[in-house]
């Protein structure tokens, strides 16, 4: 029986351990190759007939040399949305799998990815005030959309870690910064996303290459199975 309680114990150390030091900054500094997963949490309980519990709970950025991929696994993995951008080439791809089926559009190289609301005439004030998220210190901003009539709400972003226009086809384009915190509208879904782990770490050239086993849909397109998606 002791050696039972000693093991527990000893696992129980080992995932606090593990958990204590998940979100530290890396060694390495200002860093330009790695991945950032960020914990998704959503402003409503339900959405139509699906309850939150079912809907996606992380996202992931992958990034080097300018390019970035994020990435969203939705609905007990029934399907997975991704984007595609590389300052250096102009892309800006948008990638739709549901099971079998899989669907692309090619964007402009600033035009924000399908399914995200625009949050038109969006107004950025930067003000006071720094945050530490996963060791990173985040300047903060304060972002009111008029046309929506809310009240401002607070986003943070880093400098520490270097991507040529992270926001490139996201609403946040005018923030010069990586997000480590905010919010925003996938097709009707509400979210927060705050960073809850950030690595410095080797990523492969093949996650940025073009999917050439695809079908080419329109943007509206895409949106509209996105809609179908979020809402059913």
């Amino acid at each position: 029986m002791k050696l039972k309680i000693s093991k527990f114990n000893l696992i129980l150390c080992s995932i606090l351990l593990l958990s204590s030091v998940a979100c530290r900054k890396s060694l390495e500094g200002k860093f330009r190759e790695g991945e950032i997963h960020y914990r998704i949490s959503y402003l409503e309980s339900k959405i139509g007939m699906i309850p939150v519990e079912a809907l996606p709970k992380e996202m992931t950025m992958k990034f080097k040399d300018d390019a970035v991929i994020t990435e969203i696994d939705g609905i007990f993995g029934y399907f997975n949305i991704s984007n595609v951008t590389n300052s250096r080439k102009s892309d800006n791809m948008t990638y739709l799998k549901i099971m079998n089926k899989k669907f692309y559009f090619e964007g402009r190289p600033d035009e924000i990815a399908p399914g995200f609301h625009k949050m038109n005439n969006m107004i950025v004030e930067y003000v006071e005030g720094e945050k530490e998220i996963c060791g990173y210190t985040c300047q903060k901003a304060m972002v009111t959309l008029p046309e929506f009539g809310s009240d401002p709400f607070p986003v943070y972003y880093t400098n520490e870690i270097y991507i040529k226009n992270p926001n490139q086809a996201t609403p946040y384009q005018d923030i010069d910064g990586v997000l480590l915190e905010f919010y925003l509208t996938l097709s009707n879904l509400k979210m927060k996303l705050v960073a809850e782990n950030i690595y410095s770490k080797s990523v492969t050239d093949k996650k940025f290459e073009r999917q050439n086993d695809y079908i080419r849909i329109s943007k509206p397109t895409m949106e509209r199975i996105l809609d179908s998606l979020m809402v059913n």
